[in-house]
């Protein structure tokens, strides 16, 4: 019988001004470098996607993973399948990023993947969607709810690096689909995330 209020996470405006600065080719994933996040099947997924491109005669994508690293032990297990695939030039770890450093980020990137087997609602969609770019995340937790599959992103199954592969593949050869799915997705993310509205949401919600 108690009554319920949603309350979306606040996001700073700072995140819906970026421009698109986006570099052909370039994925970004934010968030912690632990088991949790699946980071194997994104960088497997990745593999898939630089070998089709090698393949075709396109040019090679690049991953970059921003986040603190609370697993020092998946950390090395990352970065010896990058090692031994031979994706030194094309996948970097960039650590724990300011601001400023992370808009940045946002801004140069074609789309952000996240291979996560759980999640609340992760940050990092809702910085890409102000960002106006577009999600390849899995099915769990509460990313369906922030990722609407085909509109504002993709989603795939927990451990699917074949299905990420595909839909990645997919946002960065149509350049055009890409950025209607990124201006759908800043759109939603204006009306749901801006710090100033969630505020009055919850002031709603004390009356």
């Amino acid at each position: 019988r108690a009554q319920w209020h949603r309350i979306d996470n606040p996001l700073p405006d700072e995140f819906f001004s970026v421009q698109d600065g986006s570099v052909p080719g370039q994925i970004l994933y934010v968030g912690t470098i632990t088991e949790v996040k699946d980071i194997l099947t994104l960088l497997r997924a990745f593999k898939e996607l630089a070998q089709a491109s090698e393949n075709q005669g396109a040019s090679a994508p690049t991953l970059r993973l921003a986040g603190r690293t609370t697993s020092p032990a998946y950390e090395a297990q990352i970065r010896s399948y990058i090692t031994e695939n031979s994706l030194q030039s094309q996948v970097l770890l960039l650590g724990m990023l300011d601001r400023n450093k992370l808009l940045d980020e946002y801004a140069r990137c074609t789309l952000v993947g996240l291979s996560s087997r759980q999640e609340n609602a992760p940050m990092a969609i809702i910085e890409a969607m102000a960002a106006g770019k577009p999600v390849v995340a899995t099915r769990v937790g509460g990313i369906p709810d922030l990722v609407k599959d085909g509109e504002t992103g993709y989603l795939v199954e927990a451990g699917d690096d074949a299905g990420m592969a595909n839909r990645m593949g997919k946002l960065l050869a149509h350049p055009e689909m890409r950025t209607e799915m990124g201006k759908a997705a800043r759109q939603q993310a204006s009306s749901r995330f801006r710090a100033s509205d969630v505020a009055i949401k919850a002031l709603e919600a004390l009356d």
